[in-house]
């Protein structure tokens, strides 16, 4: 059977075809994911029905993916972000545990309705020849992947942080894997509100303590706390996380006493797998924290408690609660709370100079303090420099410090080895999403795609849902020429957080890629009402569809007061790329060189500048930023 038409009994029944369409569901790459297993069941049934000319976008919004009668598959992309995905996944099934198979369900590109047909018996012991998207597409016409810098603000979300589609380790018949857990923000039932930070802080250093256990796979605080104030039913919590226990509490404190309840639960079907109530004075609680992570470790075969910590990370209870309160401000992420963060590290600090953890956490909020402005102006950069080192200096094994090093060589020394050196020391600390995100950046730079690939999926699989992870994820697939996995991430974002201008901007431009200038052009007008610096990446849309009058007036004000403005000397030059005007682009990314900032790293892998990477000015920056092969 071919081209989506019911098979003659004589050919494929539909018996067989029922039979392939299980094993496939089955197997990993689709066992993971109920929603691409629903869209391959429907389409595939519907052809068996005859009703293969029926697949239409419209419908299978309503039918599929719960839209209702409203859904406009001009604005709403969901069936064709989902359709290319399945087709994405039965590569990966057919190349691996299908390989043999005698029946082979394909999803031809331009249409919905599966292609199935018997495998030809001489190539039963070759990968199957069907008719996928190869593994890396065709890299787009040059100006389209300027959408790595889609807007001012995911420049420094790689630094400030550190699909719905993602690897799992899987157990049984598609199972999340048996050792493995996420968990959920405590909540604070004391009666000063002010104590959140406390409850946060609880949450975070139990999560640490539990990755420390080995052979259990624990999901990073960033997704754990997408869930924090929602009802949602706990099924459906492990489904998007990819666990199979949720640990979740309360913190009540008062004075220097604290209650601590907490209790594991099995995700498949919501019952109580452990519970203790703890009552201590707030000096125990790392006690607590350890005995928390001990007694959850009991419960995954295999998996063995964290090892006894040679010291505290802290003796002096004041200066912990000093760091949890940074910690907290430093999560806002708002320029105010990020200072404030920088002032309560320094007081840990003050209280026990010891303390390493408290270093690594300034140098983070000093260096933060650009990603708070939008800015890289505003960065510390030998004020974090000092304290991750003298972290280190304390404890060499602290992956925090490690990763802002490993950043600082890239993006300001231009020492790519060091900065490897650097991440390498990170992910050795543990796992760590932020440390694979870094060293994928490092990779994927210098063109080592495929490496910095699985590091992104390693990424993925320890913080799936956190929004400034999954929003630099889509950026460096982008450079990595992997749009696909690039929309699911963005897509992912605008999910849960519709208004987020970075993920808005950047869909923009991955529309503009798949042929929509209009919805491209629409959605960014709708931005700029919103946040008017987006003008500049609507000048180099412009500029990409040949209109280089109109783009050069829309950037004429903010091209005057570069010196003094937010925007990144980058998105200038992506105007002039876009125009094919190399020396202005030239002179525009030797400004952005010369301010550090983050997407100059990325300019010997982006598809804008192709068609200049021979130019003698564009061969002298790779030089100086040490991009040259």
């Amino acid at each position: 059977m071919t081209d989506g038409h019911a098979p003659a009994a004589s050919e494929i029944s539909a018996s067989e075809v029922r039979a392939e369409l299980e094993a496939v569901l089955q197997s990993k790459p689709f066992s993971s994911s109920a929603r691409l297993s629903r869209f391959l069941r429907y389409v595939t049934e519907e052809t068996l029905a005859g009703r293969a000319a029926s697949l239409k976008e419209y419908k299978l919004g309503l039918e599929v993916f719960g839209r209702g009668e409203d859904f406009d598959p001009r604005v709403d992309a969901v069936v064709r972000v989902e359709a290319r995905q399945v087709r994405f996944k039965l590569a990966d099934y057919y190349a691996g545990p299908g390989i043999h198979d005698p029946i082979i369900i394909s999803l031809p590109k331009g249409g919905y309705a599966p292609r199935i047909e018997r495998r030809a018996p001489q190539a039963l012991d070759a990968p199957a020849q069907i008719s996928l998207p190869p593994t890396v597409p065709e890299p787009p016409r040059s100006g389209v992947s300027w959408l790595t810098w889609s807007a001012v603000a995911v420049a420094f979300l790689l630094l400030a942080a550190a699909i719905a589609i993602w690897v799992w380790k899987s157990g049984p018949a598609g199972q999340p894997p048996a050792a493995s857990i996420a968990v959920l923000p405590f909540t604070n039932l004391s009666s000063d509100p002010g104590n959140q930070y406390f409850s946060d802080g609880l949450t975070d250093e139990i999560t640490g303590e539990l990755s420390r256990v080995k052979n259990l796979r624990v999901i990073a605080r960033a997704s754990a706390f997408q869930f924090r104030g929602k009802v949602a039913d706990i099924r459906e919590v492990g489904r998007q996380l990819g666990v199979a226990t949720i640990l979740e509490g309360s913190v009540e404190r008062s004075g220097d006493r604290v209650k601590i309840v907490a209790h594991l639960e099995r995700t498949s079907d919501g019952s109580h797998l452990w519970a203790r109530t703890y009552e201590r004075q707030t000096a125990d609680l790392y006690a607590v924290q350890s005995e928390v992570a001990a007694a959850i470790a009991r419960n995954f075969p295999g998996a063995e408690g964290p090892p006894p910590s040679s010291r505290r990370p802290t003796q002096d209870e004041q200066a912990h609660d000093w760091y949890m309160r940074a910690r907290y401000e430093l999560e806002q992420g708002t320029p105010s709370a990020v200072q404030q963060a920088a002032a309560d590290f320094q007081k840990a600090i003050d209280r026990d100079p010891m303390y390493a953890k408290a270093y690594a956490g300034l140098g983070s909020a000093l260096y933060n303090l650009g990603a708070a402005h939008f800015n890289s102006k505003f960065t510390d950069r030998s004020g974090s420099e000092r304290m991750w080192r003298k972290a280190l200096a304390l404890d060499p094994a602290l992956e925090e410090a490690h990763c802002g090093l490993a950043l600082l060589a890239m993006q300001y020394d231009w020492d790519w080895r060091r900065a490897e050196e650097e991440a390498r020391a990170a992910l050795a600390a543990g796992p760590s999403a932020r440390a694979e995100l870094r060293y994928a950046s490092i990779l994927i730079f210098h063109g080592r795609f495929k490496e910095g690939g699985e590091h992104l999926l390693r990424s993925q699989d320890i913080d799936p849902l956190g929004i400034s992870y999954m929003l630099t994820r889509g950026q460096m697939w982008i450079l990595a020429r992997r749009p696909d996995k690039a929309r699911v991430e963005i897509q992912n974002v605008l999910d849960r957080h519709p208004d987020i201008v970075q993920a808005q901007s950047t869909m923009s431009f991955l529309d503009l890629q798949d042929g929509r200038p209009d919805l491209a052009q629409a959605r960014m007008k709708k931005l700029e009402q919103r946040e008017p610096s987006v003008r500049v990446l609507e000048a180099a849309m412009l500029a990409y569809e040949g209109r280089r009058d109109e783009a050069l007036r829309m950037i004429r004000a903010d091209e005057q007061k570069w010196e003094t403005g937010n925007v990144p000397m980058a998105s200038f030059a992506l105007v002039y790329a876009n125009m094919g005007d190399v020396k202005n682009t030239v002179k525009w990314l030797e400004r952005s060189a010369d301010r550090h900032e983050w997407q100059a790293l990325s300019i010997a892998v982006n598809s804008a500048f192709q068609k200049m990477q021979n130019d003698p000015g564009f061969i002298a920056l790779k030089k100086r930023i040490h991009l040259l092969s």
